[in-house]
């Protein structure tokens, strides 16, 4: 679909070019200004404005945070065997679309939580190349019990299981976190090289 939508871009303008051309000497100077800023504007404005789309979404891929040295060890351990690794069990039965799986768990479902994860993930990318990864890796913001619960909340394991019964309505209202040592702790388990 992109390399489509370029290709139209390339044809529009390359149309506008030559009806520029053709109908140059029956233009007044105003005509050809007005005519050739746009056809010389069209084509770059929709080609960075088509690259931008495509940049943001190709952000969502488990390949783009694969992509800097210090997050492959975070993607790595999406393939770690261990039954207690919150993001292994996920990954590996596909409880999370496999291809956007950091996206999907590091964005808030909120009104704003794309927009967010997007912002940081630009935040990702000045800090790895322009001041250096961090000594630690941290969430921005502690993980919510929401968006755990986006998912879970609804099912039926998760409102008869034995251990969240009790606990339902601190669960909600974010007073026990699903983070808590007791329950879910375990998260990315960085493989050793």
């Amino acid at each position: 679909m992109f390399v489509g939508f370029l290709t139209l871009l390339a044809i529009v303008n390359a149309a506008l070019a030559w009806l520029l051309v053709k109908q140059w000497g029956s233009m007044n100077r105003l005509g050809r200004v007005a005519f050739g800023g746009f056809a010389l504007l069209f084509y770059p404005l929709g080609w960075s404005s088509a690259v931008a789309v495509r940049t943001l979404n190709a952000m969502k891929d488990v390949a783009f945070c694969e992509s800097c040295h210090v997050m492959e060890g975070y993607v790595q351990s999406l393939a770690v065997d261990d039954d207690l690794s919150i993001p292994a069990i996920h990954y590996q039965n596909n409880w999370t679309p496999q291809q956007t799986a950091c996206y999907d768990c590091h964005t808030s479902y909120s009104m704003f939580g794309p927009l967010k994860a997007k912002i940081n993930g630009l935040k990702h990318v000045w800090v790895n190349y322009v001041t250096g990864p961090p000594a630690e890796i941290k969430l921005y913001e502690p993980y919510v019990n929401g968006d755990c619960l986006h998912c879970h909340g609804p099912s039926k394991r998760f409102l008869n299981g034995d251990f969240h019964v009790d606990d339902l309505d601190a669960i909600r209202a974010d007073e026990l976190s699903c983070l808590d040592a007791d329950c879910h702790s375990v998260g990315h388990v960085i493989p050793e090289n």
